[in-house]
């Protein structure tokens, strides 16, 4: 998956961040509006990462993540606690 299809379903890709990185606060997220390098610098601060570590764990994520699940045709994973 690309950024942009994450940017574009911000909102909706919130949960999905939250549970791939539960130390990142929801508000800052939401502030971000899609931001990369803003979500980049974020995930580099709270997981003690350099840049490149972030980019690589954002890759990881982007990679594994399916478009049905932003779309809403998945399972959000906040309803599998």
């Amino acid at each position: 998956m690309k950024w942009t299809r994450i940017e574009e379903n911000w909102q909706e890709s919130i949960p999905f961040i939250l549970a791939r990185w539960p130390d990142m606060d929801e508000e800052k997220l939401e502030e971000m509006d899609g931001d990369e390098a803003g979500f980049l610098a974020y995930l580099a601060e709270v997981e003690s990462l350099d840049e490149e570590e972030a980019e690589e764990e954002l890759g990881d994520f982007l990679e594994n993540m399916d478009e049905r699940e932003i779309a809403g045709e998945l399972d959000d994973p906040e309803d599998e606690e």
